[in-house]
């Protein structure tokens, strides 16, 4: 039997200190950075932040091969927030982000945060590949579009207790956490119908429930 002393596993989630970066509009945008590598920057949904939501499960499988960057969107957690909302501003805080990492960066999104990485994508040219999870894109005429029911929403959250009657009070400190409009960030990222993006050479990865495609 050995006498070597038995070593710690190395963790790959060992993080700086929660960092700032500061958007085009002056906003401070939270950030931690996880490991060693390409860059890789992470995009929530819309109630998500760094202390809520997949990111931080995610980063640390990621760590292993990649520096990744986990953020609070404007509005949440330890960002600010500059009125009125706008997914230019959005697109704004990922480029502060990819500066950051050096000018490069690839970038995954989840839900809204999904269509962020696709216009961050499709205006920045820093961004050289990128990994999408349930976009909500309405795609075709098959359904119809979400802005009369994102409307009803909002006037149905502006009653008093409606989130504790409809969630409890852990979804009603979440709404809080993350801050600004959910209506507003969710009737915003809805592209037009037929809207193209367009992209130079590199790998899109698009995954959903009911299967996912590559292009690249």
């Amino acid at each position: 039997m050995s006498n070597q002393p038995t070593r710690e596993p190395v963790t790959h989630m060992r993080s700086t200190l929660v960092k700032k970066v500061f958007s085009k509009d002056g906003t401070a945008i939270a950030f931690n950075r996880f490991g060693d590598g390409s860059p890789v920057i992470l995009v929530d949904g819309a109630l998500c932040y760094r202390a809520f939501g997949s990111s931080r499960a995610l980063a640390k499988l990621l760590a292993q091969h990649f520096t990744v960057f986990t953020y609070d969107r404007r509005g949440r957690g330890d960002s600010g927030d500059t009125a009125p909302y706008a997914v230019e501003r959005e697109v704004e805080d990922i480029e502060a982000l990819v500066n950051e990492a050096g000018g490069a960066a690839f970038i995954w999104g989840i839900s809204s945060g999904a269509v962020l990485a696709l216009e961050a994508t499709n205006r920045l040219t820093g961004i050289t590949k990128v990994a999408l999870y349930e976009a909500p894109f309405i795609v075709d005429d098959t359904r119809p579009t979400t802005e009369d029911g994102w409307d009803r929403i909002s006037g149905a959250v502006a009653a008093p207790g409606v989130y504790e009657l409809a969630f409890g009070t852990p979804m009603t400190d979440l709404l809080a956490a993350a801050g600004g409009s959910l209506v507003a960030v969710m009737v915003a990222i809805q592209p037009e119908m037929g809207q193209v993006y367009t992209f130079k050479s590199f790998l899109v990865i698009v995954l959903g429930g009911a299967g996912s495609f590559r292009t690249g």
